[in-house]
């Protein structure tokens, strides 16, 4: 069954905790217990941690083979942190993730909501103060009259809005890295039922600041190339009929391309984001590099691509249902307070800070379910799950 635990596939790679040691030539794990494998076990060859340490290195798969009946004895009651160290159901993951917030709230909603609304400040500011051409086309096309070019407003405050979003992009990117990569490290050590501070999360987190961005970065260069793409027959389509006395025809058939290229693009954007998720907790918890995540978070989707694919659209269904309500309250706020006021630009850009926080609060608990899921398809193809007993064991002694 895809549920027993396979520590000897051969996409699996024989882990030493969080930590293993790739093949450069190959996409697969280098099949010796590492040598190199950071930071080394006590010289007692016991696997033991130090209780300071928070990516641990906790002993080999090989040397801790899972048992074959995943429900025996001693092995699914053993939880001494957020989750118990067997193979996990979907209701655990999302509970795990519930537990983290409640256990680590200094970090995983403190540290968190700050940064996010630091950033959110940023952003909204900055929109304020240096685009104001943007808000003042949105205040002509609300007190607009017949004396108004409205289509040229428009397409003005259209013009400065994709200029305006340039700085909360970058924001929204590094706010995303700095709190997710607290929460992965965060995560890692709620496991073994070991709360960390804000500092000991950030320490952990910092060094992989840079890779987390750039995962990012590259992950937003693919879905707006993927996006480009599926509009390219619909702007090609008004281009070329502009004018034309047969414009109906050509603008019908870029519709309709359009439509079977999104669809097209979509599958292939849902494809690659499931294939790439694990690529964070990779790089905190295993302190792999950028490529060799993409590579090691590839494996091991492999084989698994469906179950994961249905825990996280459960999870959006669920974060969406939860955090729409307060999008929808902040939404009827401003649209009263627009019908109130003649405040465009200030509650703009509230608006935009505001919306930002109110996205921080994913964080949390997507970082909490992907950091589990990761950990649970590592118990259930590697046998991790005894390697993090020996550890939690080690540092309760």
């Amino acid at each position: 069954m895809s549920d027993q635990p396979k520590p000897n596939n051969p996409d699996s790679p024989q882990a030493s905790g969080w930590n293993w040691e790739m093949n450069p030539d190959s996409t697969e794990a280098s099949s010796s217990a590492g040598s190199n494998w950071l930071p080394p076990s006590d010289s007692t060859g016991s696997g033991a941690i130090n209780s300071g340490a928070t990516n641990p290195s906790w002993g080999t798969a090989t040397e801790n083979p899972a048992p074959d009946n995943l429900t025996g004895s001693g092995f699914q009651q053993v939880q001494p942190g957020i989750i118990p160290l067997r193979p996990l159901t979907a209701g655990e993951i999302f509970n795990g993730a519930i537990q983290g917030v409640r256990q680590a709230p200094a970090v995983m909603l403190g540290a968190v909501i700050g940064i996010w609304a630091i950033f959110s400040t940023l952003s909204g500011l900055i929109i304020y103060l240096l685009f104001p051409a943007q808000l003042q086309s949105l205040e002509s096309i609300g007190e607009s009259t017949v004396d108004v070019d409205v289509i040229g407003t428009t397409l003005g405050y259209l013009e400065q809005s994709i200029l305006s979003s340039i700085p909360s992009t970058i924001f929204n990117l590094i706010a995303v890295s700095l709190t997710t990569g607290l929460c992965v490290s965060a995560i890692a050590s709620l496991v073994l039922g070991r709360v960390p501070s804000v500092g000991q999360a950030w320490d952990a987190a910092k060094k992989h600041l840079w890779k987390i961005i750039a995962y990012g970065v590259i992950i937003f260069v693919i879905e707006t190339a993927l996006i480009l793409l599926a509009l390219a027959p619909l702007i090609t389509s008004v281009l070329y009929t502009l004018g034309s006395p047969d414009s109906a025809g050509g603008l019908l058939t870029g519709a309709l391309l359009t439509i079977l290229l999104s669809l097209v693009c979509f599958i292939s954007g849902v494809f690659l984001l499931v294939r790439f998720l694990f690529t964070v907790p990779i790089m905190v918890m295993e302190e792999a590099g950028l490529g060799q995540a993409f590579k090691r978070s590839w494996a091991l989707t492999r084989g698994n691509f469906w179950r994961v694919l249905g825990i996280n659209l459960l999870m959006v269904v669920l974060l969406s249902v939860i955090f729409g309500i307060l999008s929808g309250a902040l939404g009827t706020v401003m649209g009263l307070a627009y019908a109130v006021g003649n405040l465009y630009a200030l509650l703009t850009a509230i608006s935009v800070g505001v919306s930002m926080l109110i996205s921080g609060f994913y964080v949390p608990f997507f970082s909490g379910i992907q950091s589990l899921l990761y950990i649970d398809i590592r118990m259930r193809r590697e046998g991790l799950a005894l390697t993090l007993l020996r550890a939690s064991q080690s540092e309760a002694q």
